[in-house]
Parts: structure tokens; sequence; C-alpha cells
């Protein structure tokens, strides 16, 4: 092909990350990069104090690579409610994002196989917080072209000891 003489800018290179969906800008010359965030075990000891988290996850009980971070970039770009914003209180990490939003604090945690979601706000606004997340999985998963996983599935951890999955059964 041909050479091109023009310099790859910074602008284009967040540009391309932008599209790529590993980076989100959230302020003028800021931008939130989840998948270089420090690498230690999530720590939701804040919030399982106050409640039980929403699992999400696809048929295979398994998370498709990459998936993690993207989804975060694309909670932060939603153009509808609820609108999040990286928590600047909280410790980020690679598998554990605060987000804040109007409604109280969305904590997203990567557990291999699903997400577990912890929400501090006011019980009755859950339900659009965990809409929100699988609104973005699908839309997310569409443009990713991801197939073969099986439908995303909302559930909660099984508290049986005998119980043949127990990490999650689906939502009703």
């Amino acid at each position: 092909g041909k050479f091109n003489p023009h310099p790859f800018t910074v602008d284009n290179f967040f540009a391309l990350l932008e599209y790529l969906r590993i980076a989100v800008q959230i302020e003028k010359d800021t931008y939130f990069i989840p998948c270089v965030l420090p690498l230690n075990d999530p720590n939701p000891v804040k919030f399982v104090k106050e409640c039980s988290p929403a699992l999400l996850t696809w048929g295979k009980n398994v998370l498709p690579q990459g998936f993690f971070p993207a989804l975060i970039v694309q909670l932060l770009r939603r153009k509808s409610a609820p609108h999040f914003r990286p928590s600047r209180g909280a410790k980020q990490l690679r598998r554990a994002v605060y987000l804040n939003s109007q409604d109280g604090a969305l904590l997203v945690v990567d557990q291999t196989s699903w997400f577990e979601l912890y929400f501090s706000g006011e019980i009755l606004k859950f339900p659009l917080m965990l809409e929100a997340v699988e609104e973005s999985s699908r839309r997310l998963a569409d443009r990713m072209k991801i197939h073969g996983y099986g439908e995303l599935t909302r559930g909660v951890r099984c508290q049986r000891v005998c119980c043949d999955a127990p990490f999650i059964h689906p939502g009703k």
C-alpha cells in the first residue's frame, strides 16, 4: 500500500480506542480505560453488607474475553437514563468498577463466569440499573458479533449446598 506521510496523532489514537470500546472520554482531555486499571481481587465489602448481588451470565456460564471492560465503556457512553460516571471516591480495579448515577452507586464485578451487580441506591431504582446493564450487554454483544454463548440470563446465588447449579439460577 501507499505510505501515509501524515502522522498518527494522539487524537487519532484516542478515537481508535473509543471506536474499539477500549476507552471513553469522560471530560475534555480525560479518558477512562477500564482494561488498564490495577488487577486486584474485587472486594465488594461495602455493598455486601447492604445487599446480595444480582448476577448476569450468558447461557454457557462464561463471559466472552474482553467483554467486561467493553461493557464498562458501553455503560459510560449511554445516551439514555440512567447515566453513569466513574466513581472518583472508590478504588477502581480491572475486574471491579464503581459507577455513579443520579440514583446511586453501582458496583460491577467480573467473576469470569458472570457479572455481579451491587447497588447502593434506593432499592426501587435497582431494576432500572439492571435493565441498563442488560440492554448495554446485548447491544455490545451484537456490535462485537458475539454468537454461541447463549442468552443473557439474570439470577441470584444459590444458597443450597446440594444444588447442581451452585452459582446462578435464572430470575423470574
